[in-house]
């Protein structure tokens, strides 16, 4: 027997907004996957920063393509992927300053806290208020 969830009550078009700006804490594993007390306070991907992040990501691969250049290696790629992930890290749990470029660099040298962020931020409901 399977159990359903009830359909939410939506009532007018505000209910089925999304955008949000509104930053959580992405706790970081250790190198062995264990626990650690570090963290990174992120943005998600119905944010406005990540928005225009990804426009821009699009328009330089569009170009690229138009431009007939051979694609990007994957270390390019991850490095790409760790500048553009980068730009929705808004602060740390890290006593060192923290500016897109050390996060940049975090993240492409953590290639696997790099992979969970870039799931956990795709997932919506770790943004949303809950009601």
């Amino acid at each position: 027997m399977t159990h359903t969830k009830p359909p939410a009550v939506l009532s007018n078009p505000a209910d089925f907004y999304t955008r949000s700006n509104e930053s959580v804490k992405f706790p970081l594993k250790a190198p062995d996957g264990g626990t650690s007390d570090h963290y990174l306070t992120v943005l998600g991907s119905e944010s406005t920063t990540w928005r225009k992040a990804r426009q821009k990501k699009v328009r330089e691969q569009f170009e690229l393509s138009l431009s007939g250049e051979k694609p990007l290696d994957t270390d390019d790629d991850d490095m790409k992927t760790a500048e553009w992930l980068s730009k929705l890290v808004v602060d740390w749990s890290f006593p060192q300053p923290i500016t897109e470029e050390v996060v940049r660099d975090f993240l492409y040298n953590a290639p696997s806290e790099m992979d969970r962020l870039d799931s956990f931020i795709s997932k919506r409901s770790n943004f949303l208020k809950k009601k």
